[in-house]
C-alpha cells in the first residue's frame, strides 16, 4: 500500500461522528490564496491550470460538495489571475460533468474513457484559448524596408520568453479564414 493510499484510508476511516449529508472532502492540496483547499492539478505558463479529476479521492467526492470546492477553486485561481482553466475528466468522475457544465465549462474535445473540458475566466478579455485541433495552418509575412527585414518576439505562445528566438510576423489561420487572405492583411506599427 502507498504512503498516498494509507493517507486516504486513513482519512476515510478517523470520521467524525454525527450528522452529515454527504461524504466528507477528502484531503486536497492547500491553495496559496486565502481561500484555502483547492482541487488538484497544475499550472502552466500561460497563467492556466488544469483541474485533474483522476484522482480516486476526487472520484469519491458527492456533486454538492465538489460544487463548492470548484466554485471556491475558480475564485481563488481568478485572484491569481489565472486566465484559462482546463479539466481532465475521467469516466470514474463522470457524474461531476453537471456540475463543470453548470460552472460554465464547456466540452473542448473527448476521446473514449476521458473527456477535456475548458473555461476562460476573464470576462474582459477575448477567450484565447485554442481549439482542439485536427490541424493547425499558420501563415506569416516577410516585411521588408530597404535592406532590414521586420521580426518579432512573441509575448504569449509557445516561444514567449525565449530571449534568442525571434521570427516572421504572422499567427493561426482561424476557421472560416481564407489562408491566402492572411499574409494579404493590412500591417501597421503597434507600440511595444
Amino acid at each position: 500500500m502507498s504512503p498516498r493510499s494509507r493517507h486516504i484510508k486513513s482519512t476515510m476511516a478517523t470520521r467524525r461522528p454525527g450528522p452529515r449529508l454527504h461524504d466528507p472532502i477528502p484531503r486536497l492540496p492547500k491553495s496559496s490564496s486565502k481561500i484555502g483547499v483547492i482541487l488538484p492539478g497544475k499550472g502552466d505558463r500561460f497563467d492556466g491550470f488544469t483541474i485533474d479529476l483522476s484522482s480516486p479521492a476526487v472520484a469519491k467526492i458527492a456533486p454538492v460538495k465538489f460544487r463548492q470546492l470548484l466554485n471556491d477553486s475558480l475564485a481563488a485561481w481568478g485572484a491569481e489571475g489565472k486566465r484559462g482553466i482546463w479539466c481532465s475528466c475521467p469516466e470514474s468522475s463522470g457524474k461531476l460533468l453537471p456540475v463543470l457544465l453548470e460552472a460554465g465549462f464547456a466540452f473542448h474535445h473527448a476521446v473514449p474513457g476521458h473527456a477535456m473540458l475548458s473555461k476562460w475566466l476573464p470576462e474582459d478579455q477575448e477567450n484565447r484559448l485554442p481549439l482542439y485541433p485536427h490541424h493547425q495552418l499558420g501563415a506569416a509575412g516577410i516585411i521588408l524596408a530597404g535592406d532590414k527585414c521586420l521580426v518579432i518576439q512573441e509575448k504569449t505562445g509557445v516561444t514567449a520568453g525565449r530571449k534568442d528566438f525571434w521570427k516572421l510576423p504572422g499567427g493561426l489561420v482561424d476557421p472560416g479564414e481564407v489562408p491566402t487572405a492572411r499574409p494579404t492583411s493590412p500591417v501597421s506599427p503597434r507600440p511595444a
